[in-house]
């Protein structure tokens, strides 16, 4: 939804994080550090959160910033039934825009960021874990897009516009620094067999 939030909050679980309580576990984090609920946005994985990739651009006055964690091990395609096992391991995408945006432009700018994923892993051909069709994604992924709510106002985020263009490029620049930290591009041809079945 919509939210005015001071913090965003990107809180490592462990892998085997019993997913059925993930509003208590999200509290006990930011009681630990001192954030009020009311004033923060929180995203969980089990991806380790200190390797992050951040990638900034700027154009014609309007600013983006992309950052991501990124774990592959619950890939999924979008018509495939919900996994049978709790899983954890997910997409988290925080894009930030330093600009007024209108809500149809702050919708839009959430279905650029996620688009540029989508595009990205059906380019690199990232397969479901468990059925081995295309994958949108994980099972769990979150993308969150924030405003600043200064500078210029904007209409539009979509592809046709400078704010969709920076945020559709600095997802996919954060996303392809993930996947090549961790191997995930230049995989084998009998690893990607494999992914197959």
């Amino acid at each position: 939804g919509v939210a005015n939030v001071r913090y965003v909050v990107n809180h490592r679980v462990p892998e085997d994080f019993n997913c059925g309580s993930p509003i208590v576990e999200m509290l006990s984090a930011l009681s630990h550090l001192g954030i009020p609920p009311e004033e923060a946005l929180g995203l969980m994985t089990a991806a380790d959160v200190t390797r992050f990739s951040v990638k900034m651009r700027r154009m014609q006055g309007v600013s983006v910033i992309s950052l991501a964690t990124v774990g592959l091990t619950n890939t999924r395609g979008v018509m495939e039934p919900p996994p049978r096992a709790n899983t954890c391991s997910t997409v988290n995408l925080i894009v930030f825009c330093d600009c007024r945006a209108t809500q149809p432009a702050m919708v839009n700018a959430l279905q650029t960021a996620v688009e540029a994923k989508c595009s990205l892993f059906r380019l690199l051909d990232v397969r479901s874990s468990t059925s081995g069709v295309p994958a949108a994604g994980t099972s769990t992924d979150t993308t969150t897009v924030i405003f600043s709510g200064v500078g210029r106002r904007l209409e539009y985020a979509g592809t046709a516009t400078v704010l969709g263009y920076l945020v559709g490029l600095t997802v996919t620049e954060c996303l392809l620094e993930q996947l090549r930290a961790s191997k995930f591009i230049g995989r084998s041809v009998l690893e990607r067999l494999r992914e197959r079945g």
